[in-house]
């Protein structure tokens, strides 16, 4: 399905900025001169030993890239999650910026065929068994991820069907059981949910406000398919905190992020509402 990206018909105009202004074809082609170039460029901004007009040229390629190139730059990104090499976690950093970038600045002119291949792509991520081997550690990794997929929320969730939202519940509705082999995916799952929460309460002022409101709907009519799940997987993670200690503080904030928000009468009927709270509270002020 990656391969597909750098299959892409270029013939057309398709990114942009919300403008009338169009893209100038696509004469680049991804080849893999062009990704080790990109590999390179990359280790050589972060490098504290590249000098500065190195670390100029290389910034100024990778900008050109992103402004000029956004399907090459998508098929790069989900090449760049895919290594397994010394220093990965930063061509997975960088990997998920771009793809990041262009789900936020170019989304818009998209097809829709490509829009659907790369949600696709990131899902088959998701649920991939590389994923725990990939993005435990840094911790940096998982949370831009989530933040790319709340992008992908934040512009697909006004569809009727098949929204990425739509998904990510559905996901949370098959966790019948907490396992190593899924723990990592339901806690990128969660902090899904953490930082959408955010961006409609605390950072409400970065989001338009019809574009926030029509974002509340959508969560509203799915909360009594989500917080029940939230809820008993809070319950089943505060019976085994000993060993997953990182996975239930990242469930008890995500949870939380509902509260501030949520009408009280979607938690009071359940009894661990009270003890999500003192939970949360009590490992957030030892942070």
């Amino acid at each position: 399905m990656i391969d597909q990206l750098s299959k892409t018909n270029y013939s057309n105009d398709l990114f942009g900025e919300q403008t009338s202004k169009k893209i100038v074809q696509e004469t680049m082609m991804f080849t893999n001169e062009l990704f080790q170039r990109v590999i390179t460029a990359v280790f050589c901004s972060f490098s504290p030993t590249t000098t500065n007009n190195d670390k100029q040229y290389a910034l100024k390629f990778l900008e050109d890239l992103k402004e000029n190139h956004p399907l090459i730059c998508l098929t790069i990104g989900f090449e760049l999650l895919k290594q397994q090499t010394t220093n990965d976690s930063l061509l997975h950093h960088y990997g998920i910026h771009l793809i990041e970038s262009i789900v936020k600045h170019k989304w818009n002119i998209l097809k829709p065929d490509e829009k659907i291949l790369v949600k696709e792509q990131l899902f088959l991520l998701i649920k991939s068994s590389c994923l725990s081997q990939t993005f435990m550690d840094p911790i940096y990794i998982r949370n831009s991820l989530a933040k790319c997929i709340v992008e992908m929320i934040k512009r697909d969730c006004f569809e009727k069907v098949n929204t990425t939202l739509d998904e990510i519940v559905l996901m949370t509705q098959n966790f019948a059981q907490i396992e190593d082999s899924n723990s990592t995916q339901l806690e990128l799952i969660l902090l899904v949910y953490r930082f959408l929460n955010e961006e409609i309460t605390i950072y409400a002022q970065s989001i338009q406000i019809h574009r926030r409101r029509q974002l509340l709907n959508q969560l509203q009519k799915r909360l009594n398919d989500i917080l029940p799940c939230l809820i008993r997987i809070s319950n089943d993670l505060l019976s085994q905190t000993d060993q997953r200690e990182r996975l239930t503080q990242t469930c008890l904030l995500a949870v939380n992020s509902f509260l501030v928000w949520v009408e009280y009468n979607h938690f009071e009927q359940y009894e661990i509402f009270l003890c999500c709270c003192c939970c949360c509270n009590c490992r957030l002020a030892k942070r």
